[in-house]
């Protein structure tokens, strides 16, 4: 059953992001295999279809699209996509959001040095922008519910097949450096235990801010 429902969620999101671009002398859109089945497409068709997505986005945004980087566009989709849906039975909805936050999880862990604009790390060289504090945010907690649930690498997303492929096309279709068929992916280790220590820091505050009050 997990594996029928990460073909149907690969093979969902491969469709819906099929946006080719128009060749570039003929100017006709490549329909030639759109009949076969999107869970088994080969990896080059996949980066084309996530190239014309990319493609589609960035025309759309018209001037304003140097403020969208095409690694931020993806994380922008994945994120839509663990939203909960109502349309779907209750089992089928959360395998799709399970499915869809790992994929991101991992595209958070490979990508989130590109999420920046060249203009916002012009202007602010080392700080990190709001999808990477996003990022950093969610992998930290994915971290931490790890640790609690006594994981034995808390610090590793693991990829069904399907997610591997769709992780790889991505990958080549930002230009992202990336090796092929990992199965496993490391969150950075700066981003690991940030809210952890961030939420320890607050209660520390707000124990220190009791106390000066009288209420402890």
């Amino acid at each position: 059953m997990a594996i029928m429902s990460s073909r149907m969620c690969g093979s969902q999101m491969a469709e819906q992001f099929r946006g080719f671009r128009p060749h570039e002398s003929t100017g006709q859109h490549d329909t030639q295999r759109e009949d076969h089945s999107w869970a088994n497409r080969p990896h080059e068709d996949l980066v084309r279809a996530f190239r014309g997505l990319l493609w589609q986005e960035r025309r759309r945004h018209g001037e304003f699209a140097p403020n969208f980087p095409p690694a931020a566009i993806i994380r922008q989709e994945l994120e839509t996509k663990t939203a909960h849906s109502h349309t779907l039975p209750y089992a089928e909805d959360v395998q799709k959001r399970e499915f869809f936050s790992t994929l991101r999880a991992a595209w958070d862990a490979i990508a989130y040095e590109h999420y920046p604009t060249e203009h916002h790390r012009r202007l602010r060289p080392g700080e990190l922008d709001a999808d990477q504090m996003k990022a950093r945010w969610d992998l930290s907690i994915r971290h931490w519910n790890a640790k609690n649930r006594g994981e034995p690498h808390p610090e590793l997303i693991r990829l069904a097949p399907m997610q591997v492929r769709i992780l790889d096309a991505l990958a080549e279709a930002v230009g992202i450096p990336h090796q092929r068929g990992q199965t496993e992916i490391a969150i950075p280790e700066p981003f690991r235990n940030y809210a952890e220590e961030d939420t320890k820091q607050e209660n520390e505050r707000r124990r220190a801010e009791a106390k000066r009050r009288g209420w402890e």
